[in-house]
């Protein structure tokens, strides 16, 4: 069946000034982030910043296993060449799922590990709360600096079979120009899809398929989190795209479930917001 993809039908033109930040609810638009390129051949760290929260993506061609470190010391993740592994017993890999953490259940923590396989690719994205800046001090010098100045840095702790490494970055300040934000869609030209934008502080999509097409909706991995079809809509309730895109708390539910028996969606689209 042929796809439609989010990418050619959400083709945004944004104006003026307004973002998304950490969490669930306040937003705060003066401050991104950087990433420092590891030094190891193999290794790719990216960060998004397009979402309600920072995510890293960190891809691993090394073929050496890399594991990343909460604030004590103790793996949460396993990224190599068998794929992706994460320590379910442990607190910080919750915290990572979804911007704000996801609620871990008290039943499955423990000291001792309970590593389970949940990717078969060498990468993966998450949200570390090192990378929270809603509530930082910005200094009063770099605030009246009139133009983008670094402040801090953030760092992550890994290791490379077995050898330390840290992730690493910077906190940039972002003076906010005069004016507001506002997004305005381009509708695509797809017969029988309606896409609406509903403007706000968290914008809003609503899209209705009216033809025999199956319409996926891709997350800043290209990866679908919403399928569409003209009887059905499906969600990837595990996705930390998806879950930044709902209202609704889905707990520890993964994979594709129906939502609706309908052919249309709605869902919180952050890349609309500056």
């Amino acid at each position: 069946m042929p796809l439609r993809t989010a990418s050619a039908l959400l083709a945004c033109l944004l104006l003026g000034s307004a973002t998304q930040g950490w969490g669930h609810g306040s937003t705060r638009a003066d401050i991104r982030l950087d990433v420092e390129p590891l030094p190891v051949p193999g290794l790719t760290l990216e960060l998004h910043q397009d979402a309600f929260a920072p995510q890293l993506a960190l891809a691993n061609h090394s073929g050496k296993l890399l594991e990343i470190v909460d604030a004590d010391g103790r793996p949460f993740l396993r990224i190599g060449p068998a794929g992706v592994a994460a320590d379910h017993a442990a607190a910080a890999f919750y915290a990572s799922l979804t911007p704000g953490g996801s609620p871990a259940p008290a039943k499955r923590l423990s000291a001792t590990p309970d590593w389970q396989i949940i990717s078969s690719e060498p990468a993966f994205g998450w949200f570390d709360p090192r990378l929270e800046f809603e509530h930082m001090e910005v200094p009063h010098r770099v605030r009246h600096a009139e133009r983008p100045t670094a402040f801090g840095q953030w760092q992550i702790g890994a290791t490379l079979e077995g050898k330390p490494l840290v992730l690493r970055g910077h906190f940039i300040f972002e003076p906010t120009p005069p004016g507001m934000a506002v997004a305005r869609l381009t509708p695509p030209n797809l017969p029988q899809i309606e896409v609406t934008l509903v403007p706000g502080p968290k914008p809003a999509f609503f899209l209705v398929n009216h033809g025999p097409q199956l319409v996926e909706v891709l997350d800043v991995q290209h990866r679908p989190f919403l399928r569409i079809a003209s009887d059905s809509v499906w969600a990837d309730v595990g996705s930390p795209a998806f879950r930044a895109a709902s209202s609704l708390v889905w707990g520890a539910e993964t994979g594709w479930k129906k939502i609706a028996d309908t052919g249309s969606a709605t869902w919180l689209e952050p890349r609309a917001a500056y």
